[in-house]
């Protein structure tokens, strides 16, 4: 069975490095980015789920999740915000993301969200 691929788009070097960690551990194949410079990737490389921070230094990750999810190639795939702002959830509503978590995240809720994205938008 092919390994999930997950994009991590994270500004922070640490908690880039903590997911990377925590999801490699679990089987997944991860990509890091630091900014918007995913986006520059070839289509067969694309995920099966993205990490999307919220804050990132030139580009908000509301409106990057906007353009995935204006773009036919990258639509389907599902986004997760990653936030600290206690507006997420309606953030994360309004520019079409799949779903967020919360930072600081729990170790457990964290995977069990991933896992659920990952594996609820399996095609059969």
């Amino acid at each position: 069975m092919k390994k999930k691929k997950i994009w991590v788009i994270e500004d922070d070097a640490a908690i880039l490095d903590v997911i990377k960690i925590i999801l490699t551990a679990e089987g997944y194949e991860v990509s890091c980015f630091q900014n918007a410079e995913f986006m520059a990737q070839p289509v067969e490389s694309f995920p099966n789920l993205i990490l999307l921070d919220h804050h990132l230094q030139r580009l908000n990750g509301d409106a990057i999740c906007q353009m995935l999810k204006q773009d036919v190639r990258t639509a389907e795939i599902p986004v997760l915000l990653l936030s600290s702002h206690n507006s997420i959830r309606e953030i994360a509503d309004q520019c079409g993301a799949d779903g967020f978590i919360e930072k600081p995240f729990d170790l457990n809720a964290f995977l069990s969200v991933v896992n659920f994205h990952l594996f609820k938008f399996v095609s059969t």
